[in-house]
């Protein structure tokens, strides 16, 4: 069971890393960048920092 279990969560996880992606390719990038400063998001140079499960969480 717990096999199935963490199998199950590894697919989830990996189907929300999709979203993710293809979320931050349909919106434009310069609205992306503007949105995540509003937030206070990680953004160096033009460039967004992935957070972590742990930082998500908090959000």
């Amino acid at each position: 069971m717990e096999d199935e279990l963490r199998a199950a969560w590894q697919r989830h996880a990996a189907a929300r890393q999709r979203f993710r992606e293809m979320a931050v390719q349909a919106v434009p990038r310069p609205k992306m960048i503007e949105q995540a400063k509003r937030l206070g998001l990680p953004v160096d140079q033009g460039e967004m920092a992935q957070l972590g499960e742990d930082e998500l969480a908090y959000l």
